[in-house]
């Protein structure tokens, strides 16, 4: 079994990875947004996607 520290390490690592993914899948939406001027739904998604990135990056500074 890994030690508590690398275990935390290994977690950050993962849930920062998740944060950028989501952000740059975002960004893509975003573009698609501007190319076809369909807000609606997709603004609604953006807004639950940039929320759960938000939380990732919160809960990743609170592994101690």
């Amino acid at each position: 079994m890994l030690p508590i520290f690398s275990q935390q390490f290994i977690v950050g690592v993962f849930l920062n990875c998740i944060a950028i993914y989501m952000v740059k899948y975002i960004d893509s939406i975003i573009q698609r947004i501007l190319e076809n001027k369909i807000l609606n739904q997709i603004l609604i998604t953006i807004n639950v996607l940039t929320l759960i990135a938000a939380i990732l990056l919160i809960a990743n500074t609170n592994i101690y």
